[in-house]
């Protein structure tokens, strides 16, 4: 699986997301840790709670960033979650806000990721121009038929498109 079978862009706005989340839910939390410090200790407690959760928040957006990378066919339930994890993430500071932007961004990037066909031989359209050929004069045989028209020789069901 190549670059261009993998949402390379999602996959770096969504990680961009989740760890701009996390450094914001941290630095939330050190603010919690300061005020606590200062001698109020509910209002540093609830701070870095708040902090905390974004901090939990951001750890979940990086794993969904890294299964959109390695697992790209659950790109639409990948970039659901990721979406509405982003925007639950304001509640623990939201990655200064362009965390849940990017993460929004590329949670809609993900959903909307199409997957290459390269693995098909041929492309479908090109295929009905290939026939079989009847195994006993070489010419093109009818599809469907169970005789060659040319020579009257049964057709074998492997020999038949």
């Amino acid at each position: 699986m190549d670059d261009q079978d993998r949402p390379t862009l999602a996959f770096f706005l969504c990680f961009l997301a989740a760890v701009l989340i996390i450094a914001d839910g941290w630095f939330i939390a050190a603010i919690g840790s300061a005020v606590t410090d200062l001698g109020s200790y509910a209002a540093g407690s609830v701070i870095g709670a708040v902090g905390a959760f974004g901090v939990f928040l951001g750890v979940i957006l990086l794993v969904l960033a890294v299964a959109l990378y390695v697992r790209p066919e659950y790109h639409t339930g990948v970039g659901i979650a990721t979406i509405i994890l982003s925007l639950v993430s304001i509640l623990g500071g939201g990655g200064f806000i362009v965390g849940v932007i990017l993460g929004v961004i590329g949670g809609i990037l993900a959903i909307y990721f199409v997957e290459s066909d390269d693995d098909e031989p041929f492309p479908m359209e090109s295929a009905s121009r290939w026939r079989s050929l009847c195994a006993n004069c070489a010419k093109p045989l009818t599809p469907g038929s169970l005789t060659c028209s040319f020579c009257g020789t049964p057709v074998r069901p492997d020999s038949a498109i």
